[in-house]
């Protein structure tokens, strides 16, 4: 709602992907374990590292999406997938994608 409002502001900064990507696995990756569930990783050819954006929303963005993917998954995987969903001369544009065998 804050989005559609107007009222949330991003922040532009330099981060790592992967160290994001880190965080997530050690916050995620336990609890994942305890159910008797592989958390995997597929990064896409050509995805960089380093980017400019908002890591914390990322974060929190993936944290609660693999939070509901390990909640509702009995047994099997969690994959969470990055690619290219698009370039231009500087920028980049990811898909992050979710899946579960649940």
């Amino acid at each position: 709602s804050k989005i559609e409002a107007g009222m949330m502001t991003f922040e532009r900064a330099p981060f790592s992907l992967e160290a994001t990507l880190q965080h997530l696995a050690a916050l995620s990756g336990q609890r994942a374990r305890d159910r008797g569930l592989e958390l995997l990783f597929d990064i896409g050819p050509g995805v960089p590292d380093r980017l400019i954006g908002d890591s914390l929303r990322l974060g929190q963005l993936l944290i609660n999406l693999v939070g509901n993917a390990i909640k509702f998954t009995e047994q099997g995987e969690i994959k969470v997938s990055v690619a290219v969903a698009g370039q231009e001369a500087d920028t980049v544009r990811l898909r992050f994608t979710v899946r579960d065998t649940g």
